[in-house]
C-alpha cells in the first residue's frame, strides 16, 4: 500500500494503491485486504515484497518465508508478523494516480 491510515474510533482503514498496481483489480472485486504489522522485520523485507507492483505477484512457494491462512478470509499471511487486519473494503474513489479505499476490520 502507499497509503495507509487506522482510525480506531471507528475500527476502519483508509488505504491507498496506484491506479497501476496489478493487485488493485484484484482488491476491488474480492472487496477484501489483510494488512500486516511489519515491526519485527528488517526494512528490505517489506520493500522486496511491494517490488510487484507493475507486474505479477511472487508466486506462494517462492517465497523466502513461510505464510499461514487468515482466519477469515484465508489468505496467505507471512509467518514474521506480529499481527494483521482482514479488512472489507465498503468504499472507493479514485483520485489522481491513486485509488483511495475505506474499509471496516
Amino acid at each position: 500500500m502507499d497509503i495507509q491510515g487506522y482510525i480506531q474510533q471507528e475500527d476502519m482503514h483508509i488505504l491507498g494503491l496506484r491506479t497501476t498496481n496489478v493487485t488493485l483489480d484484484k482488491i476491488l472485486a474480492t472487496k477484501k485486504v489483510v494488512v500486516c504489522d511489519t515491526n519485527d522485520v528488517d526494512i528490505e523485507t517489506v520493500y522486496n515484497l511491494g517490488k510487484h507492483s507493475s507486474k505479477s505477484p511472487t508466486s506462494i512457494d517462492q517465497l523466502p518465508f513461510k505464510t499461514t491462512a487468515s482466519e477469515l478470509f484465508k489468505f496467505p499471511v507471512p509467518e514474521f508478523v506480529g499481527s494483521y487486519n482482514e479488512i472489507e473494503i465498503i468504499s472507493n474513489k479514485k483520485m489522481g494516480y491513486h485509488m483511495l479505499m475505506v474499509g471496516k476490520i
